[in-house]
């Protein structure tokens, strides 16, 4: 019997742009929420028309931004770097065929 899942070949794409959107939108909340809550428009505004002068536009690229690539990077390097254990150490638990 064929699964509905193999017949639709757009559905990775579909997925991994869904992952993609959601990445997104946790990376702007991330900026926005805090000890001193920022609106989205206010984060969006700080990229595309930075004000020195502006408190909310340096707290968002001095503190929050760097936080923000920093929890992203090291959440992308520890999946890469379990990915790479489970693929030397040749666990049969870890095939993507299960």
């Amino acid at each position: 019997m064929e699964s509905r899942y193999l017949k639709f070949p757009g559905r990775p794409l579909l997925v991994t742009l869904g992952l993609v959107v959601i990445t997104l939108a946790v990376f702007m909340i991330s900026l926005a929420v805090g000890g001193f809550d920022i609106n989205i428009k206010t984060v969006m505004r700080s990229f595309t028309r930075y004000d020195f002068n502006d408190t909310t536009h340096r707290i968002i690229q001095n503190i929050r931004l760097p936080r923000t690539w920093a929890a992203a990077l090291t959440g992308m390097l520890l999946s890469l770097s379990g990915t790479i254990l489970q693929g030397v150490m040749k666990n049969p638990l870890a095939l993507m065929l299960i």
